[in-house]
């Protein structure tokens, strides 16, 4: 009768462990993409522009290695971009725009 508590204890504690793994997996997942809508609309252009000057985030071949932070958007290049897409918008203003738009850190 003294191994049945031994046995459950056991139980628990390994349901417990695959709980706890499963909700740190969950917390490690990629953040989401840029909010393109957001940012344009802060800048007052279109979402395709914004889009076609921020691309779609690095290749598969090019993020960062694991526990290394992916490089923040230069808002110098996207408005030099946006510039010769003929939008004329400052390295201020994208730089407010991007920061607008960031996810949420949890």
């Amino acid at each position: 009768m003294t191994k049945a508590p031994a046995y459950i204890a056991i139980a628990l504690f390994g349901a417990l462990s695959l709980a706890t793994g499963a909700a740190m997996a969950q917390q490690q997942q990629r953040p989401p993409p840029p909010d393109f809508g957001a940012i344009a609309n802060a800048l007052n252009l279109p979402v395709t522009a914004v889009q076609s000057c921020l691309g779609d985030g690095p290749a598969q071949g090019k993020r960062p290695a694991k526990g290394e932070r992916p490089t923040p958007p230069d808002a110098g290049k996207i408005a030099s971009c946006l510039g010769k897409a003929g939008h004329k918008v400052s390295k201020k203003s994208v730089d407010s725009a991007l920061k607008a738009a960031a996810p949420v850190r949890r």
